[in-house]
C-alpha cells in the first residue's frame, strides 16, 4: 500500500544534513512490519513522510500507486491512521466518548452502530468508566489507549504506530497485540515503530533496521 522511491529528506534548517537519503521501501498489507533503530535515526520522520505531514526533498512517497503529494491530507487520513508518540497531540474533544464519535458526528454518519462500536472499544481499552471525562485529565497511559481506540474507530486500511507500547500496562499491551494480529488476519497493513524489541519480535513478521540515513538490514521475526 505504501511505497517509498529513493526518498531523501532534510529539515529546512539542516538542508545539507539529510535525515534520510535515497531510501526505498515497500510496505505490504498482509504483515506487520517493525521499524527499529537508534534514537535520532529518522524513524518518526519516516512515519510522518508516509502520512504526508512532511514532504521529501527528493524522491516520492506513493499510496496505492499514487503520489502522496497529489492526495489531500484528509483523504490520506481516511486510509492511514497515525499514532503519535505523544497522544496529547491528537486528542482534542471535550470528552473521552466524543473523541471517538467526533469524526462521525462531523460527517453526519453517527448511528446506533457507531456508538456500539465506540462502547466496545472503550470497554476493550478499559476507558468505559471515564467516557464522560476530559481526555486531558487522563493519565498518559489512558491517553495512549484513547488515541489507539480513536484510530480503531475509523478502521483505516493501514496503521502507523509510533512507540505504541510506551506507558501501556501489560494488559493493554496484550489488547494492542491482539488487535494488531486481527488486523493482519483481515489484510489491513501495519507499521510498528518501536524500541520495544520483545513486542516487535512477538507481533511483527518483518523487521526493518534504520541506520545511517537508510534501511541497513531486514530481518524476519521468529
Amino acid at each position: 500500500m505504501i511505497q517509498l522511491q529513493k526518498v531523501t529528506f532534510a529539515y529546512p534548517s539542516q538542508i545539507q544534513q539529510p535525515v534520510l537519503r535515497r531510501l526505498s521501501l515497500n510496505l505490504r498489507m498482509d504483515i506487520c512490519t517493525g521499524l527499529t533503530g537508534s534514537n535520532g535515526a529518522g524513524k518518526t520522520t519516516l512515519g510522518l513522510l508516509m502520512m504526508g505531514l512532511l514532504q521529501p526533498v527528493d524522491g516520492q512517497v506513493l499510496i496505492n500507486g499514487k503520489s502522496i503529494s497529489d492526495i489531500p491530507l484528509h483523504q490520506i487520513g481516511r486510509q492511514i491512521g497515525y499514532l503519535f508518540q505523544n497522544p496529547r497531540q491528537q486528542l482534542f474533544a471535550d470528552t473521552v466518548l466524543d473523541e471517538l464519535l467526533f469524526p462521525f458526528i462531523l460527517q453526519q454518519t453517527d448511528s446506533a452502530e457507531i456508538r456500539k462500536r465506540a462502547d466496545k472499544l472503550l470497554t476493550l481499552f478499559q476507558l468505559a468508566r471515564r467516557k464522560n471525562e476530559n481526555p486531558l485529565r487522563l493519565s498518559t497511559g489512558e491517553q495512549k489507549r484513547l488515541a489507539l481506540a480513536a484510530l480503531m474507530m475509523n478502521e483505516p486500511d493501514f496503521l502507523i504506530l509510533d512507540e505504541p507500547t510506551n506507558s501501556l500496562d501489560l494488559a493493554s499491551r496484550r489488547v494492542l497485540g491482539d488487535l494488531m494480529t486481527e488486523r493482519i488476519r483481515m489484510q489491513k497493513g501495519l507499521l510498528l515503530i518501536s524500541h520495544d524489541q520483545p513486542f516487535v519480535s512477538q507481533y511483527c513478521q518483518s523487521v526493518l533496521f534504520l541506520d545511517d540515513k537508510k534501511i541497513q538490514e531486514v530481518a524476519c521475526a521468529t
